[in-house]
């Protein structure tokens, strides 16, 4: 196993995640409340998942493509979805 090599992979893959993390919270106050919860999820896995990458193994750069296409699906999932409300914003509770 070749760690530089590996340790780069696992640098861009969070790259990306980062990425799709930061477009994906932009378009979130827009979907419904079983995608905010399925966002919530996915953003503990991603920190997860960053813990797991200081190790710099094989198994984590699978897991992390993994959920790459989880937000991937999500994303595409908020993409389709139209906001609750007729568009008008969430209250504030005040």
């Amino acid at each position: 196993m070749d760690t530089p090599d590996i340790k780069a992979e696992i640098g861009k893959v969070l790259d990306r995640l980062h990425t799709m993390r930061d477009e994906v919270r932009v378009r979130i106050h827009l979907g419904s409340m079983e995608l905010k919860d399925a966002w919530r999820k996915l953003e503990d896995l991603l920190l997860e998942g960053e813990q797991k990458a200081k190790q710099a193994s094989d198994a984590v750069l699978v897991d992390l493509h993994a959920l790459g296409a989880k937000i991937e699906e999500l994303s595409e999932k908020l993409s389709t979805s139209e906001p609750l409300g007729g568009g008008k914003g969430m209250s504030t509770g005040s």
